[in-house]
Parts: structure tokens; sequence; C-alpha cells
């Protein structure tokens, strides 16, 4: 599992810092408050119990600001990842936590809806292993804030991915 959660950190620092592919990220990873947990399980109503769990933790202990929810399951198709990360937010609804965090699905093979699966800009979501990125919504509204216009991140994006994957 360290194997997994060090490769995971290794693709922060030296894509998405270090290409400014999420200018918000760098402060939470340089202070160590990324929460990191691998999972193992394998069935669905399993995998849902741990995300809500995690949700649970970050909701009372405010020291965690981020987490990534990873799954050990090479298995993990795409769409099934979409699936888990809506059933996440549905059960985060039930809870009355789904106002408290957002969550951004990552996977190997990550493809924006209404891109083509070649698309450059599909890297800035493709990540070692299949993950749910679990934030607080009050740490991306004061992001966001402090960033100022995010428009120009998505486009920063598009350059930077096909300088490095296009073709």
């Amino acid at each position: 599992m360290s194997e997994i959660i060090t490769i995971t950190q290794s693709w922060i620092k030296d894509f998405i810092i270090k290409e400014t592919i999420c200018p918000f990220a760098s402060v939470p990873f340089i202070q160590d408050k990324i929460h990191y947990i691998v999972s193992q399980e394998q069935s669905v109503p399993e995998q849902l119990q741990q995300c809500l769990s995690i949700c649970m933790q970050m909701h009372s202990d405010h020291s965690i600001t981020t987490a990534f929810f990873i799954l050990d399951n090479t298995e993990c198709d795409f769409v099934e990842l979409l699936d888990l990360k809506e059933s996440c937010s549905i059960l985060l609804g039930d809870y009355n936590l789904d106002l408290e965090f957002q969550l951004v699905a990552f996977h190997p093979n990550f493809i924006f809806e209404g891109c083509n699966s070649t698309d450059p800009i599909n890297e800035t979501n493709r990540s070692p292993y299949p993950m749910i990125h679990i934030l607080r919504e009050s740490d991306v509204t004061q992001a966001v804030a402090i960033y100022g216009d995010i428009t120009s991140l998505l486009e920063n994006n598009k350059i930077t991915t096909k300088r490095l994957f296009g073709k």
C-alpha cells in the first residue's frame, strides 16, 4: 500500500504541482495535510462505506484538508469509477455532507465528456490509479477567490497538456 501512496504523491508533485495543473495543490501537499487512503475493498457497498467514513473523519477533523481515496483495484474501469463517485455523492447527500465536500474522479483512462480519448486535456485527470479526490467545498471556494478567474486555468491546462502529450 505504501508504494501506491508513494506513486500517487510523485504524480501530484511531478505533474499536478510541477506543471501547475492545479495551483491549489501545492499548499496542502507541502504542509502534509493530504490524507491518502488505499482501499482494497472490492465491493461497491464497502467502497461507499469507506468513502463515507473518510468524509465523516474529515468532517470532525479539520486538520485533514483534502483526501485521496485510492482504489487498489486495477479492474476498476473508468465508467465504474464515475458510477462510484456519483453513488458517493448521493450517499454524502443522505448524511447532509454533500455541501461540505466535493468529489473529483481521477483514473488512468480518464476521458472528459465530449472529448476524444486521445485529447491531451484528459491527462489532467489521468492518475496512476483509480481514485476519488475529496475536497472541502469551503477550501475550493477560498482557493478560487484567491486565484481569481479560473477559466484561464483550463486554457493553461490545455496548453500544458498539448505541450506534454500532444501529437
